[in-house]
C-alpha cells in the first residue's frame, strides 16, 4: 500500500512525501494507529473484502490497463458487454 505523510507547515502543497524518511517513522507510526482505529470507529467499508459482485462490475465496467488493484488479481481481466469488444476505451 503506498503511504503519504506530508509537513504540511513546511510543505502546504505536499510536495515532499516524508512516508519513507526514516526520521518519520515514528509519526508515521502514529498516524497508521490512527486510521486504524479510524476504520474501526466509522465501520469504513473500505477495510472489507469487495463482494465477487462487485468485482465482475468492475471487472465489466472498467478497462484492464484501468484496474492495477491487488485485488483484482488472478480474476479475469476484462469481460465486454454483447456488442462490445474487449478493446474498447471510451466511456
Amino acid at each position: 500500500m503506498a503511504e503519504e505523510l506530508y509537513d504540511l507547515q513546511n510543505d502546504p502543497d505536499e510536495l515532499v512525501n516524508l512516508a519513507g524518511d526514516p526520521v518519520h517513522s515514528k509519526q508515521l507510526r502514529l498516524m497508521r494507529g490512527l486510521m486504524d482505529a479510524w476504520l474501526v470507529d466509522t465501520d469504513d467499508q473500505g477495510q472489507y473484502p469487495r463482494s465477487e459482485g462487485a468485482l465482475t462490475e468492475v471487472l465489466e465496467r472498467y478497462p484492464p490497463e484501468w484496474l492495477h488493484s491487488p485485488e483484482l488479481r488472478g480474476k479475469s481481466r476484462f469481460v465486454p458487454k454483447s456488442g462490445q469488444s474487449s478493446s474498447a476505451k471510451s466511456r
